[in-house]
């Protein structure tokens, strides 16, 4: 399966709905905050269909419109990211298949980078604490100075970091943004059916794999 042109040196994986499963904790979180503004709360299929774009978007599109005004949102903002560092181990954990693909690549001396649109310190918390049998050369979550995925400045500045072209890595995620954003500097993606979009809304963006298990990545890179 492997038809790439050059040797695909490094992965950049996407962190939420690719590598962990963390949407209970986001939507508990987001939930508490809603209820305590007397917002109605919302499914954990709402909160599927609304992650990836960031937290300001994630807090925007959960609550009314006659309620999104900036400076209300920014409160909210602000109290949904103190909420979900009470509880972002309650139920997160590793996808099923992860831990063994993340071995077998680091076998074979791939070079691992996660790229989120997660606040950096949540980013940082989770990578710390759930993939720390791995070594990740660069963590990127949102942070002020760097435009969220699908922009391709976010996706810039982690090859910059690795010293590595566009062509030598391949992004793995499972989100629109996450392959809007390969696309965007003509990298490889590899787009995974078991996050948070469908499968027939990933497949629409014409992704260069679809997968729906974590060893399938193997498949493609070995």
């Amino acid at each position: 399966m492997n038809t790439f042109k050059r040797k695909i040196k490094g992965v950049i994986f996407d962190l939420d709905g690719t590598l962990i499963n963390s949407i209970e904790d986001i939507k508990d979180s987001l939930n508490h905050i809603l209820k305590t503004h007397d917002h109605p709360i919302i499914t954990t299929k709402k909160c599927s269909a609304l992650v990836g774009h960031g937290l300001f978007d994630l807090v925007k599109h959960s609550v009314p419109e006659e309620f999104r005004e900036k400076p209300y949102l920014d409160l909210l903002v602000s109290e949904m990211r103190e909420e979900y560092t009470t509880r972002w181990l309650d139920k997160t954990a590793l996808y099923d298949g992860v831990d063994e693909m993340l071995n077998q690549l680091s076998k074979r001396k791939y070079v691992f980078a996660v790229l989120s649109n997660k606040v950096q310190t949540s980013t940082q918390t989770l990578v710390s604490q759930l993939l720390s049998n791995w070594h990740f050369s660069v963590v990127a979550g949102a942070i002020p100075e760097r435009p969220l995925k699908p922009h391709p400045a976010s996706i810039r500045f982690v090859l910059d970091e690795l010293g590595l072209q566009a062509d030598e890595v391949i992004f793995v995620g499972d989100g629109d943004a996450d392959v809007l954003a390969a696309q965007s500097i003509s990298m490889k993606v590899i787009a995974v059916s078991w996050g948070y979009r469908t499968k027939q809304s990933l497949s629409a963006l014409s992704p260069d794999y679809m997968i729906d298990h974590p060893y399938q990545i193997l498949d493609i890179l070995l």
